[in-house]
Formats: structure tokens, C-alpha cells, sequence
């Protein structure tokens, strides 16, 4: 074979998934905002910072929850 074959392995699995589930997680998929709340566990970082990240996380896991609107959102609304 020419390049660019590769060999027979297990097949890829992959699903569509909202915003929702890849921001905060489902049965099957830790999410990021998990993932980055692992790794600031790790981490460590002064309680002030920790507090300030977390308020951005817990915005950003809003949104994308569709609990709280977008900018984009609540315009069209508006209008």
C-alpha cells in the first residue's frame, strides 16, 4: 500500500454532542470545565485566584448550559 493507509484497529468512536455536554460534561464525557477544575486541584493556586477562576468557569458552564443567555441571545430576544 501507498502512504497514507494505516493499519485495521479498533474503530473510531465519535458522536455530536451540544455545547452543553462538552463545556459541562455528560454520562460519557468528562467535559472540559471538569477537566480544568482537576487540574486546578493539582495545581493549587492562592484562594484568590481560585475564587476568580471559578467564577469565570461557573459563567462560561452557564452559558453553555443555556441557563444564561448569550449577549448574542438576549439581543435577539430584545429585538
Amino acid at each position: 500500500g501507498g502512504g497514507g493507509e494505516q493499519p485495521p484497529s479498533q474503530p473510531v468512536r465519535y458522536r455530536e454532542m451540544s455545547m452543553d455536554e462538552i463545556v459541562n460534561g455528560s454520562g460519557e464525557f468528562i467535559g472540559l470545565l471538569p477537566l480544568v477544575q482537576t487540574y486546578l486541584d493539582e495545581v493549587r493556586p492562592d484562594t484568590e485566584t481560585r475564587q476568580r477562576v471559578e467564577q469565570y468557569l461557573s459563567l462560561v458552564a452557564r452559558r453553555a448550559s443555556g441557563e444564561l443567555p448569550t449577549a448574542a441571545t438576549w439581543m435577539r430576544r430584545f429585538i
